[in-house]
């Protein structure tokens, strides 16, 4: 099994972009690993690494006794300013939610003025278990492969590894892609925009301090995604930074499963929240936030006086009538934005100079659920 390491996926990202340009052709044998290796200044197994990398994604042939040969004429899709050519947007959860529209909106601002036109896809709001969801991401992203006039795509990603190979086929037909929130999956590396979540956690974690909290519990939902992961790093380290033992005591799980709702669901997590003597919660979301809020009112437990309560998103924003909730709010418009510029510049980069993720600061928007411990 091959090694991803920063320096075996940078030979590969090199190597992967002569080919895609077409400065190694099909069928022609790569450089000696010695020459790649003097070229990037690391060692020999690193390159094999990049090397059987770029195997796994079908753009190098290796055979015994054999120099490493490009098996695949793939090219860059050129841009053609005189024809629309369309740029591919995947949404979640929906497009009229309010983090899709907002990121719409950005992304439009982006390619504003330009030849570009943007072709959107989103799982239907009833669109059934999660498998159909990544079915029909699936089908987003075999209909960009196959439009001849798609050059690139930004992606708010949920495949995992089942989607994967659909990614690297559409890199190998030469399409540029732009990650949103979620960095990309492993084994491919993109250019990816998305909130600050480490950042963000240890001011929602802070702003607890501030109020004289100790006793703050996490609150994560099931994904396993890059952005709950980094607001479960940021959490941690605010909480070792603020002299608190053994942080990962106060990390709990909102887990909805067949057998429960909701709010039953809500209801344990509350129970486990008042057995810890936790007086303030940061959820990972604005969802998981509001669902503890209603457990709460059915308990008779009062916010902010008996529990403080921080969500993450923004999402009261859009729902004026759901309360007050403390919260750390993403600017997705700007999200959206970042990626559009990010994938038009890659478009006229004449050289590729290695992936770009940029983070985007979240805002601490005080709302009434957080108060000073009584």
């Amino acid at each position: 099994m091959f090694k991803k390491s920063p320096l075996s996926l940078s030979v590969a990202h090199s190597i992967r972009q002569q080919i895609l340009e077409g400065k190694l052709a099909n069928g022609r044998a790569l450089p000696s690993e010695r020459a790649i290796a003097e070229e990037h200044a690391v060692s020999r197994t690193i390159v094999r690494d990049a090397i059987a990398l770029l195997n796994s994604e079908g753009l190098v042939s290796i055979k015994d006794r054999c120099r490493p040969t490009v098996s695949a004429a793939v090219q860059l899709r050129s841009v053609n300013t005189d024809v629309a050519q369309v740029l591919g947007l995947w949404l979640w959860p929906y497009s009229d939610n309010f983090i899709g529209s907002s990121l719409l909106r950005g992304v439009q601002k982006a390619i504003h003025g330009t030849h570009f036109r943007l072709g959107v896809g989103s799982p239907s709001v009833t669109e059934g278990d999660w498998n159909s969801v990544v079915e029909c991401e699936a089908r987003f992203l075999e209909e960009v492969i196959n439009d001849p006039h798609s050059v690139g795509a930004i992606i708010w990603y949920l495949g995992g590894p089942k989607n994967l190979d659909l990614l690297s086929e559409a890199r190998k037909r030469g399409l540029r892609f732009v990650f949103v929130d979620r960095k990309p999956p492993a084994g491919f590396d993109s250019d990816f925009t998305g909130t600050d979540n480490r950042s963000a956690a240890q001011v929602a974690v802070n702003h607890l301090f501030y109020l004289g909290h100790q006793r703050i519990a996490l609150v994560l939902n099931a994904d396993l995604v890059s952005s709950v992961t980094d607001r479960r790093l940021g959490f941690i380290r605010a909480m070792v930074d603020g002299g608190i033992d053994e942080p990962e005591n106060l990390i709990l799980q909102f887990l909805p499963n067949a057998q429960q709702s909701l709010n039953e669901v809500a209801d344990s997590v509350l129970d486990e929240l008042l057995a810890k003597r936790a007086t303030a919660a940061f959820c990972v979301n604005d969802t998981v936030a509001l669902l503890l809020r209603d457990a709460c009112e059915r308990r008779g437990i009062e916010i902010p006086k008996d529990l403080s309560i921080i969500g993450f998103d923004g999402l009261l924003r859009w729902l004026p009538d759901a309360g007050k909730l403390t919260t750390m709010h993403q600017d997705f418009t700007r999200m959206g934005e970042i990626a559009g510029e990010l994938l038009i510049e890659r478009m006229n980069e004449p050289q590729f100079h290695g992936y770009r993720h940029v983070l985007i600061d979240s805002q601490l928007s005080v709302n009434g659920s957080t108060a000073k411990l009584q």
